[in-house]
């Protein structure tokens, strides 16, 4: 079974928006005009959109007849050789499966960038608890609807839980730049530390961070409410209309931890 979803990965990644234009090879003729029926009703330009990708990935999968479930998926996720964007077929297979609690390990360093990671694991998540035993890349939680709940039990890039909906986040270590970026709704938890510009664009929703940030916490907020328990950064609220920022703080926090955790690594992999 491994073996054929690889291959129905890489019929996604030469097919996707991110590699070309959807030509829907494999998919059997019913499918077909289900599938362009759909894209040109839901997604004004479904060759340049990231729900695209995630729908021609399900109907890739339901075409398969695979039976998928947790362990299948768990085994998927082992494997080395994802690529950044691969987060999106990742999570349209967690549309398929059965189980309402999912696990995988963490999916940090399994793409040739490793400050990039798998990218948008989690997007679109509904009605689905998503657990990752480890790190993810950006974009965690990318769009996440209701009902939809992910935990990052290690770090997580830039801009996780962009442009959620709904639902709820919880990230255990700390995060890069650009969190809750143009967030709807929902609620996003970190228990670390987090980069700049967290809450930028924000609508709604909330964002609770206990330990540090990074500048222009709240840039540009339109609505929501952040708080957050540790130091933050300067030019706090820049651009703001509405919504609330809450600290209990003090100073500033220079830097973003997740670029300086990257280079920690990276310099001790050069002196080993």
């Amino acid at each position: 079974m491994i073996t054929k979803l690889e291959k129905i990965l890489e019929t996604w990644r030469t097919n996707t928006s991110i590699g070309g234009e959807y030509s829907l090879p494999g998919l059997k003729k019913p499918l077909q005009p289900l599938f362009q029926e759909l894209m040109s009703y839901a997604f004004p330009s479904p060759f340049q959109s990231h729900k695209g990708d995630f729908f021609y990935a399900q109907l890739l999968l339901v075409d398969s007849e695979l039976k998928i479930d947790n362990d299948v998926l768990y085994s998927f996720c082992e494997k080395k050789d994802f690529k950044g964007v691969d987060g999106i077929f990742l999570s349209a297979m967690m549309k398929t499966i059965p189980e309402d609690e999912i696990k995988i390990p963490g999916m940090q360093n399994k793409c040739d960038n490793e400050l990039t990671g798998i990218r948008h694991l989690g997007c679109f998540l509904t009605e689905k608890t998503l657990t990752v035993e480890g790190d993810v890349g950006s974009r965690a939680g990318y769009h996440m609807l209701q009902g939809g709940r992910m935990v990052v039990e290690g770090n997580a890039g830039a801009f996780a839980g962009s442009k959620m909906c709904d639902g709820e986040l919880i990230i255990e270590g700390n995060t890069g730049e650009n969190l809750g970026s143009e967030m709807r709704d929902g609620e996003i938890l970190v228990n670390g530390s987090v980069g700049g510009t967290a809450g930028k664009w924000m609508r709604g929703g909330q964002i609770i961070i206990k330990g540090d940030t990074g500048d222009f916490l709240g840039k540009e907020m339109r609505g929501g409410t952040i708080h957050v328990l540790g130091n933050v950064g300067g030019h706090i609220g820049k651009g703001m209309t509405s919504g609330k920022i809450i600290t209990k703080g003090k100073g500033t926090y220079p830097y973003d931890p997740i670029s300086r955790l990257f280079v920690e690594k990276r310099r001790s992999k050069k002196t080993t």
